[in-house]
């Protein structure tokens, strides 16, 4: 069961990316790409689907690179998986935090 949410997890957070790159592409900058706008607010999501994830994004402080995380909500049993919580930047790289696992063997 856990790793079927960390499925969903890890493809929200994938479509999260896509929205920012989106976000990008259209205004040029990643700042407010955290819904702290009306423009933004339409791409940024703040849990999964399921329930199980909440999604955050920093924008960071130079506003052309970010870092997004799907990290388990909690009192899910979701908080107790092994890969804990996933994280992608801007530049491609993945990976995970606060679990016993790594991003190989989490499969991210």
């Amino acid at each position: 069961v856990r790793k079927a949410r960390r499925a969903e997890g890890i493809g929200e957070l994938l479509e999260l990316a896509d929205r920012m790159e989106r976000h990008y592409a259209d205004i040029g900058t990643y700042d407010q790409a955290d819904g702290s706008d009306m423009t933004a607010a339409a791409i940024f999501k703040t849990t999964t689907s399921g329930g199980y994830y909440t999604l955050s994004v920093d924008a960071g402080t130079d506003n052309v690179s970010y870092s997004i995380r799907a990290t388990p909500v909690a009192g899910e049993s979701q908080t107790k998986d092994k890969c804990h919580t996933f994280i992608l930047n801007s530049n491609g790289q993945r990976s995970v935090t606060g679990g016993s696992l790594n991003a190989e063997q989490c499969r991210w």
